[in-house]
């Protein structure tokens, strides 16, 4: 059962892609590259070993080959070389292997004459020239970017370019900014620019968000625009933009940099209704729940309404069980509790007791029987079990044995089985125990049927259906004697692709002749 924290983190992750259309990193990557950048070793070792023990997968190559960098740039010789062996022996078909081979390589030792060094060794030789002589390196660094075949390398090469402090480094990251007859290198260029986070390069972005018309080119802006944590330049890009999805990818964007201050200025002077939403998208991605709660308190529009709650949930901060709480017991509108009930799996297990109280206490069945679903989206299985036994209405308990399925506690469900007496519960819970498909149902089952009236053999017979169980069905329509239900099983024995129900059907027609 994925947990209301995982749901959380998953609809947070995705509310950014969906908006930015990229992917955020993982956060100690993130810290690990701020610290090269500002030359911090040891908080960027740190933070890289961070991100290559918990990040992502596909980093943990380029976590490790950067927290060797990082040792290497302290001057612990050995601790570096240890690092490169890790990287060797961990990710031995990583192209950053390659990449921690160049710390070896000095000024002394790199030659382009000599043939046996790669573009990436190359660069990586140049990026640590860049710091000791950046007029020399800088024309060798502009070569390869010029030259090379690879998105790679010319990608790495502006990062050399955007991390140096030197002016003319800078200048060339901006020739190349400016440069639309190259599309592809540009925008590259444009997020080399927030990663350098000089003056000079926020008031580049800025001239060129004014002067394009490319849309790309603009949304780069706004990515580049989070690198370097621009919030003005993101605001002015909200006010100035007319293309819709740009606006809104920069409001998200003020989002993932915390600019709370901006996005509450924002939503009251923004009139579109889908740049209001992402606003609200914000300020749930930026933890703001006070702010969220601020616009509830005034917000008529439903649909707004509905995504300020939902963002709350996106947002998970503390207290936000209690906010939606007040919501709950206090709606404006009819779809305020709607809303409550669809944004209470995506936070901690405080949302247990709210959703426990709505369950047991709640008149309108369809509401009731939504927190009841909760209950078993977020596992709180103890609460169900305690619900079951306590409430006598057949309506409540039908829906517990829903979310016992959805929960996939089919164990609990067999229980169930073999001491409930009402038809329609035992009927619910076979059907719940087959849709899981729990182990030995199909024996329960096959014992049930012989003794089980007609409601529940049908029951019976529909689970088995459900499962797919060729063998099982052969057991009912030996012990059956109604021809309909005879003809049913026959029936579905024919659909499933068994060899077993083949031989059994084979055997029935032959002795048939």
């Amino acid at each position: 059962m994925i947990s209301p924290a995982r749901i959380r983190q998953g609809v947070l992750a995705a509310t950014i892609a969906l908006a930015m259309g990229a992917s955020a990193q993982e956060t100690a990557y993130e810290e690990g590259q701020a610290a090269i950048r500002a030359q911090q070793w040891e908080q960027a070792a740190r933070a890289f070993e961070r991100a290559e023990r918990e990040g992502e997968q596909s980093q943990r190559a380029a976590a490790l080959y950067w927290q060797a960098y990082a040792r290497h740039k302290e001057r612990k010789i050995r601790e570096a070389e240890r690092l490169v062996r890790q990287l060797e022996r961990r990710y031995p078909d990583s192209p950053w292997v390659d990449d921690a081979r160049a710390l070896t390589v000095t000024g002394d030792n790199v030659s382009a004459e000599n043939g046996l060094v790669d573009e990436e060794l190359r660069l990586y030789a140049l990026s640590r020239l860049m710091e000791r002589d950046p007029d020399r390196a800088l024309p060798l660094v502009m070569d390869l970017l010029q030259k090379t075949d690879s998105d790679r390398t010319r990608r790495d090469a502006l990062f050399v370019l955007g991390v140096s402090d030197e002016p003319a480094a800078q200048r060339a990251i901006a020739t190349i900014a400016r440069d639309a007859q190259n599309p592809d290198l540009q925008i590259q260029a444009v997020q080399a620019l927030g990663v350098s986070d000089s003056d000079e390069a926020m008031d580049l972005l800025g001239e060129l968000y004014s002067s394009s018309s490319d849309p790309s080119v603009r949304r780069a802006v706004v990515h580049a625009g989070i690198s370097a944590d621009a919030k003005e330049l993101l605001v002015r890009i909200v006010r100035e933009e007319k293309d819709p999805q740009v606006q809104n990818e920069a409001i998200t964007a003020l989002g993932a940099i915390d600019a709370t201050d901006a996005l509450r200025e924002l939503y009251p002077v923004i009139q579109d209704p889908s740049s209001r939403r992402a606003v609200l998208n914000a300020m749930g991605i930026a933890d703001d729940t006070e702010a969220l709660r601020d616009v509830l308190a005034t917000e008529t529009n439903p649909e707004l309404r509905f995504h300020a709650i939902q963002s709350i949930g996106i947002s998970g901060g503390a207290g936000s069980a209690d906010i939606l709480r007040d919501i709950y017991a206090n709606p404006v509108g009819e779809r305020d509790r709607l809303a409550v009930l669809d944004t209470m799996v995506m936070i901690d297990e405080d949302a247990r007791d709210l959703a426990m109280t709505i369950a047991e206490n709640e008149t309108d069945p369809a509401l009731q029987a939504k927190a009841i679903q909760v209950l078993g989206l977020i596992d709180a299985t103890e609460a169900l079990q305690a619900l079951y036994v306590r409430s006598d209405d057949r309506n409540v308990r039908m829906a517990v044995l829903q979310s016992f399925m959805v929960a996939d506690e089919s164990d609990l469900l067999l229980d169930i089985l073999q001491q409930e007496t009402d038809p329609e519960l035992r009927a619910q819970a076979i059907q719940s125990i087959a849709v899981n498909e729990a182990d030995g149902a199909s024996a329960v089952f096959v014992d049930l049927y012989g003794r089980a009236e007609s409601r529940e053999r049908e029951a019976i017979l529909n689970a088995m259906m459900i499962m797919d169980d060729a063998r099982g069905l052969i057991d009912l329509m030996r012990q059956e004697t109604d021809r309909e239900r005879k003809k049913r099983i026959l029936q579905v024995l024919a659909m499933i692709d068994s060899e077993e129900a083949t031989e059994y059907l084979f055997e029935m027609m032959e002795a048939e002749r």
